[in-house]
């Protein structure tokens, strides 16, 4: 029954791959999917985009690796030079944007909640004679460590790396450096919580003025 169990998962793979490859192609028109096939792009086995994703792919590389599933409504945008590269075993959520104008890494074992942004270019305004949509942007990279959960509506701002393991409280804007194994939440987002090695507990943090 096991052997049986196997065959049937890699069929349903296989068909899987194949009905992404017409969504690229063919049916690019009815899906909104726009990825031209000579492009560095790159899907590991067993990926699955949801239904009513895009794909905007200008300059710069996608990949994404084995047996990651990004959710229905997800919109990704791949510009500027920037990479996207997303890692193993990830259950990114409904809604997501991904908007890669600089390197965007996702680790391995990652999963998001829904409506989460990841935003890698800030749009300028010191010159107030133009208005901000005429002002160049500045893009910065964000990388998120394995094994991180992110909760639903948090927005990930560039210049910004998120350790192993961490939690990202819903809601939360995050920008900046934070170490592994920790609790992050606020707007702005701040450390709220630790793990504590030597007691095998996650400590709060206290708040400074």
């Amino acid at each position: 029954m096991s052997e049986l169990r196997r065959i049937l998962k890699t069929a349903k793979y296989r068909i899987y791959a194949a009905l992404y490859v017409l969504r690229r192609t063919v049916l690019a028109p009815l899906y909104g999917i726009k990825v031209p096939l000579n492009k560095k792009i790159h899907f590991g086995t067993h990926v699955k985009l949801g239904s009513g994703t895009r794909v905007y792919f200008y300059s710069g590389s996608l990949q994404v690796e084995k047996d990651t599933v990004i959710c229905n409504y997800s919109k990704i945008i791949v510009g500027g030079g920037g990479k996207l590269k997303i890692g193993e075993n990830c259950l990114l959520g409904e809604y997501g944007i991904y908007n890669t104008f600089a390197d965007l890494i996702i680790g391995n074992d990652v999963i998001t909640a829904d409506r989460i942004s990841f935003v890698t270019n800030i749009h300028q305004y010191e010159n107030i004679d133009q208005p901000i949509k005429n002002q160049p942007s500045v893009s910065g990279p964000i990388e998120i460590g394995d094994g991180t959960w992110i909760g639903m509506n948090a927005t990930i701002l560039a210049n910004t790396h998120i350790g192993k393991n961490c939690v990202v409280a819903a809601h939360s804007v995050v920008k900046g450096d934070f170490p592994d194994y920790c609790v992050i939440g606020g707007t702005p987002a701040r450390i709220l919580k630790r793990y504590n090695e030597n007691t095998g507990k996650w400590d709060k943090v206290p708040r400074t003025i």
